[in-house]
């Protein structure tokens, strides 16, 4: 017996990226019947561009870290304004519209001063690296 499934995801998907999923059957039969792994690969538009970087902390003594946690704000033409923040290796990344192109994004983090980068580009299909390396307070 082959029994088609249709799956529809309940939340809207906004970056492109692999997603997971496990979907468990419940049936009325004695076999037993596992998780049944998913996955979904979402391409980004063709009008889109990614852009991505590194913040990373700079101490009174000059050595760097990845800085986690930092917040990062994007705003572009249209109004286009998103804030996001760094993963534990002070890593972003975010996959937007061209049309919102120039950019401005700032980066900041408690305990260290904000820095501010003006006039990125994208291009289309293409990630546009954008660090950070933000000096601590007090030094």
């Amino acid at each position: 017996m082959v029994v088609t499934l249709t799956a529809t995801p309940a939340a809207g998907v906004d970056q492109p990226g692999t997603y997971t999923a496990s979907l468990i059957l419940q049936h009325n039969t004695r076999d037993s019947i596992g998780p049944v792994n998913v996955t979904l690969n979402v391409t980004p538009p063709r009008t889109w561009a990614k852009v991505a970087g590194t913040v990373l902390g700079k101490a009174c003594n000059g050595q760097t870290a990845p800085l986690r946690g930092a917040q990062i704000h994007i705003t572009g033409q249209f109004g286009y304004n998103f804030d996001l923040s760094t993963g534990a290796d002070g890593t972003y990344a975010r996959w937007l519209d061209v049309k919102y192109a120039m950019l401005t994004i700032i980066a900041s983090k408690d305990g260290y001063i904000s820095q501010t980068k003006t006039k990125i580009k994208l291009t289309k299909g293409k990630t546009t690296t954008v660090n950070f390396t933000l000096q601590k307070l007090g030094c």
